[in-house]
Parts: structure tokens; C-alpha cells; sequence
């Protein structure tokens, strides 16, 4: 009953609802569960036998448990029910099966050529120079740190405990599928590097996270020496700067009611990111 945020076709704008709509109304148009319309279409005729719905009360062998990294270990991510997601997400997969899954993308076996092309071309701008398409974000991404690009389709994912990623290059046929189970790993830097790997292209090695490295310190009730390492490496460049990191880490100080610690803690993310609203209300 509500208003439409927009004119369909005129803006764009991500909705998990809106994929689960979707499952819906591809229920209503073919009397059969979203579930078993993904195995009779899409699964067994492409012979993708580690790919399904995920149930929690089905035994899958080796299926991943989702984990969250904690400073010094990981912890089980929150319970969800996969029904719950349902056609925005809730499926299961391997990179193998995934790779099948792409092939199929470049013949009609599951769709003819007309709606193939559809399926893969951008259709609604979303900001400069990137465009979304039927389940597929388009745009070119930088190649490690050349100033070179590549002319990519793809998308993330993420659920409780995992984020995904998958990027086809169709001018190569080469295709990027990253599954993680540890929660919000870094997926696009990891990508970036991957695709300097494939075009023999430098990239910056991975780095450690000052956050964590200072919030271990705090751990252990040594706040004075931890805000000490943290000042003393806000300009090293051996360690990485992530807003949302350090943001966590001010409140960890907070929490400790080590107020001075926390005021330069926030403020250090304040002059690094001065366009976030977050690190101002911080």
C-alpha cells in the first residue's frame, strides 16, 4: 500500500525485498516452491550437485558454519534460518559448481540468446560510470595498482558470518568467485589483487590492521601502551586504516571509560574521514 520510492525504471535502488518478491511471484507463474524451480531448471540440468537451498534441519556434508572475527580469534555469527532470506539469498554453493554455473552463462542452456543478453546487459545507472543490470552490477575496476581497468559483471553477498563475491570479465571469459566464512573480509581488496595477478599487473601486498593490533593491547587492560602504539602508528604504513575498524576500536575504549583514549581514537578518524557523518556522531 505504500507510494513507490520511484518511478520503476528510473532510479535504482538495492532491495533484499525485492528479490524475495520476486521468488514469490515466480511461485505464482509456475505452481511449483523457488526451491525445487532452482533445482529443476537450473541445477540438475547443468549437473551442479553442491548447490541448493540451504535447510537447516537438511544433513549437508561439508557445509561451512558462518564465524565472526573477534581481535585475537574468531565466534559463531548470530542463528539465521536460511527460510527467512528465502530468494534473496538462502542458497548454498562451491566455487567449482559456480564455475559450471558461469559456462552456462556463454550458451542458451538456460536461457535462449534474446534473454541471455538481457540477463546480461546493464539496464539502470546507479552512480558514475556503474550501472545495474538483472542481478548483475557492471562497471570497470582498477587492476592492482596500475591505471589500467577491466570491464567486469558481478555481485556481492553477505549473511550473517559470510560475504561473497563473484566477477565475471567477459572480454577473457575469466571469472573471480570469492566465499568467505569469516564475516566481512576484505573481498574487493583481495579481488583487486586477483586481477593483477591474471594481467600481470603490481598490487599492494595485504596489511596488518592497526586497529586490531592496538585492540589486542586493550584486551589486556594495557590501554596506556595501547593508545601509545595507536598514536605513535597513524602514519605507518605497514598498518591499514579502516574507518569501521577504528570506529570499533574507539568504543572499545569507550567502553573502558578511558575517555581520553576514545577522544583520540574518534578524532583520528575524523581528520582521516571528514565526509563520513559516522565518525562525527562517534
Amino acid at each position: 500500500d505504500l507510494d513507490l520510492e520511484f518511478e520503476p525504471g528510473t532510479q535504482f535502488n538495492y532491495s533484499n525485498s525485492g528479490y524475495f518478491l520476486l521468488g514469490y511471484i515466480l511461485e505464482e507463474l509456475t505452481d511449483m516452491l523457488y526451491e525445487d524451480l532452482l533445482v529443476q531448471r537450473i541445477f540438475e540440468p547443468l549437473g551442479m550437485k553442491n548447490t541448493g537451498y540451504d535447510s537447516h534441519s537438511a544433513i549437508i556434508r561439508n557445509r561451512a558454519i558462518g564465524y565472526e572475527k573477534s581481535r585475537r580469534s574468531y565466534i559463531n555469527s548470530r542463528y539465521l534460518d536460511m527460510s527467512v532470506p528465502y530468494a534473496a539469498g538462502s542458497m548454498y554453493s562451491t566455487t567449482e559448481d559456480l564455475a559450471i554455473w558461469d559456462a552456462a552463462l556463454y550458451t542458451t542452456k538456460l536461457l535462449n540468446e534474446k534473454y541471455m543478453n538481457l540477463f546480461l546487459a546493464p539496464h539502470q545507472e546507479t552512480k558514475e560510470g556503474f550501472y545495474y543490470g538483472y542481478g548483475w552490477g557492471h562497471g570497470d575496476l582498477p587492476i592492482g595498482t596500475s591505471s589500467d581497468l577491466a570491464t567486469v559483471i558481478s555481485h556481492d553477498g553477505g549473511i550473517n558470518g559470510f560475504n561473497t563475491r563473484i566477477t565475471k570479465i567477459k572480454a577473457d571469459k575469466a571469472l573471480i568467485v570469492m566465499l568467505n566464512n569469516t564475516g566481512a573480509a576484505p573481498l574487493r581488496d583481495i579481488e583487486n589483487a586477483i586481477l593483477a595477478v591474471l594481467y600481470d599487473k603490481s598490487f599492494d601486498e595485504p596489511k596488518e590492521s592497526l586497529a586490531r593490533e592496538t585492540g589486542i593491547l586493550a584486551e589486556e587492560d594495557k590501554y596506556a601502551e595501547a593508545i601509545k602504539f595507536f598514536e605513535a602508528n597513524l602514519e605507518n604504513e605497514k598498518y591499514e586504516f579502516l574507518e569501521s575498524d577504528i570506529n570499533e576500536l574507539g568504543y572499545q575504549f569507550l567502553n573502558a571509560k578511558d575517555m581520553r583514549a576514545a577522544a583520540s581514537v574518534f578524532e583520528a578518524n575524523m581528520e582521516r574521514f571528514p565526509e563520513s557523518f559516522n565518525v562525527y556522531d562517534s
